[in-house]
This record gives C-alpha cells, sequence and structure tokens, in this order.
C-alpha cells in the first residue's frame, strides 16, 4: 500500500474543479470508526470478528446510544471514493467523487461532489464536460441537505418533502439516506444483541415522531458495534413493517490511528438495485476551512489536502 494520494487522483480531481466545485458523503460522518498505512478489514475477518454481546441494561442501552450520537472522529477529513449502481435489470453505472466533513454545534456536516465515470459498456476518462452533483449535508437533531445542480452557481435546501427522491437519475441514495434524521428520534427501544457479518451488536429499534417530514417510514432498525460505536446495518421498514431499505457496513480500514468505513452497501429492498460506496483514499487529522461547510459558497471551490496527507485503502 502507498501511504499517499496518486498524482493521478489530484489531476482528475482539479479537472472536475474546472467545471464546478464540491462533494459527497453525510452518511461517512455518521460511519466513520476512530498507522499512517491504510489496512482494510472485511467484517467477518478473524483479527476484527467480534462475539455477540451480554444484552445491556435499559441504562446502558441509553448511554450507548448517547455516546453514538455525540461521538467524533479527531479531526477533519477529506475522501475520495468510488460509486457503483448497479440496477437490477440492466448496465452498471460508476461515479468518482470526493468529500469533506468535520464537526459543528448541530453534528456532523460533510460536503460532497460526484461525476459519472461509465458504464458496463463504456471506459475511459469522463466526458470533456462532465456534469457534477454536489450536496452540503448536515447531520444531527435538526438534519439539512443543500443541492448544488449541474449548471447552476448558487445552492438551493432540499426540503423534506424531496427527502425520498433520488440524490441524482442513476442512484439509489437519497437525501434521507445520508442526512440518517432517526438516528436522533426520541422513541427508541433497545432490541437485544445479534452478529449480522461477524461483528457483535447491539440493535436499536427507533420510530419517527407524529411530526416526521418522511411519513413512509414506520421503523427503522440499526445494528451498532459496541466495540467501535459504529453502525454495522440499518434497515427501513415501512408502517406496515415490511423491509424496503437495507444498509450494510462490508469493511472497514485503520487511517492514521483511526478507523473508519471502507465499503458499505444500500439495497433497495423493492427494486432489487444497489448502491455500492467504497472509500479509496483517505486523508485523515486535518483543519479544513469553514467556509467549505457554508451553504453560501457551495459554488466556490474547496481546497483539497496536499497530496503527503493521503493514504491509499
Amino acid at each position: 500500500m502507498k501511504d499517499s494520494m496518486p498524482s493521478s487522483f489530484f489531476i482528475s480531481v482539479n479537472s472536475w474543479i474546472k467545471f464546478f466545485p464540491r462533494l459527497l458523503c453525510g452518511l461517512l460522518a455518521s460511519l466513520l470508526l476512530g498507522s499512517s498505512l491504510a489496512r482494510a478489514q472485511p467484517l467477518h475477518s478473524e483479527e476484527v470478528a467480534n462475539p455477540a454481546p451480554v444484552p445491556l441494561s435499559s441504562a446502558d442501552a441509553d448511554q450507548e446510544l448517547f455516546k453514538f450520537r455525540h461521538g467524533r472522529l479527531d479531526g477533519d477529513f477529506c475522501l475520495a471514493f468510488e460509486l457503483l449502481h448497479r440496477p437490477r435489470r440492466g448496465d452498471d453505472t460508476a461515479y468518482i467523487g470526493a468529500a469533506w466533513g468535520t464537526w459543528n454545534d448541530q453534528g456532523p456536516i460533510t460536503r460532497f461532489r460526484v461525476i459519472q465515470k461509465s458504464t458496463a459498456s463504456t471506459s475511459g476518462p469522463p466526458a470533456a464536460t462532465p456534469v457534477i452533483w454536489e450536496w452540503l449535508v448536515q447531520n444531527g437533531a435538526t438534519p439539512h441537505i443543500w443541492a448544488l445542480t449541474p449548471g447552476t452557481t448558487t445552492a438551493r435546501e432540499v426540503p423534506a418533502t424531496e427527502w425520498r427522491t433520488p440524490l441524482f437519475p442513476g442512484t439509489v441514495y437519497t437525501p434521507f439516506d445520508l442526512l440518517m434524521p432517526f438516528l436522533y428520534w426520541a422513541d427508541s427501544t433497545y432490541a437485544g444483541t445479534d452478529r449480522p457479518n461477524g461483528r457483535g451488536v447491539d440493535m436499536f429499534v427507533l420510530k419517527p415522531p407524529a411530526s416526521a417530514p418522511v411519513p413512509s417510514i414506520g421503523s427503522v432498525r440499526i445494528s451498532m458495534d459496541r466495540e467501535f460505536l459504529n453502525l454495522v446495518r440499518t434497515e427501513q421498514f415501512d408502517p406496515k413493517g415490511k423491509l424496503v431499505r437495507k444498509f450494510d457496513l462490508q469493511s472497514f480500514a485503520k487511517v492514521q490511528e483511526q478507523w473508519m468505513i471502507q465499503t458499505c452497501q444500500l439495497l433497495d429492498v423493492t427494486t432489487g438495485d444497489y448502491d455500492r460506496f467504497d472509500v479509496k483514499s483517505a486523508a485523515m487529522k486535518q483543519k479544513l476551512d469553514a467556509v467549505i461547510f457554508d451553504p453560501a459558497h457551495l459554488g466556490e471551490k474547496a481546497a483539497l489536502p496536499p497530496q503527503s496527507a493521503w493514504a491509499n485503502l
């Protein structure tokens, strides 16, 4: 493994910035865990597998959920990733992107950029004038998301009525999946322990308040790794109790002494389509300019950390 970002990444990212500036990731802010050399680990690896933990008491379960909601990494971060959309029928579509993340008084906030790379029947570099999607995602008890659509220079806040609409054509991810407002719903019930994908987890069932902006959700069950206080799985159910969407963490890696997500998958159970998110490189323990996370500056260029700050996964 190399300890720095390849120069080709900076060339491609800088070429996107000439046409438009920004990135992707509110989801990551909730999934990031804690040697300058990145080491990827599948969840079933013997080195990281753990048994199903002893169930928690009600008080301890509340404390675990509180710690999870208020956890954060040491410093800011920037990620380079690939996003693969795989429909049940038809060609795959691949995207490349980057994400800048930090925390503020409200919680994690992440700036995202995604650009189409290829389909199963095409290869090579992006088009001469790539189409870029960009978002600013504020997680927390009062979540917000702003979008900068291709061809515009001013970001708009995406209303809750659009949180179930795909982020852009050809993806399973929606604003709701990045914002994950259910993590902060007050109606939470501890549901015991399990061991999905070789990780011992605590499970919680969260139900939306009557005023929830997305009424199509009946409940969400989350599976949280007690050792790392991180999500391993989320399952969204409709009001009739039918599973409609499922997120799985598939592997993670250690970068600059902090554990973080490497690969995850979001499945639309209804259609059979899924998106796979794969982090390729990361720059951790950064101090990013606050203007990067200002919605009023979403149309401006966001600086990348120096090449020496990056580690390949």
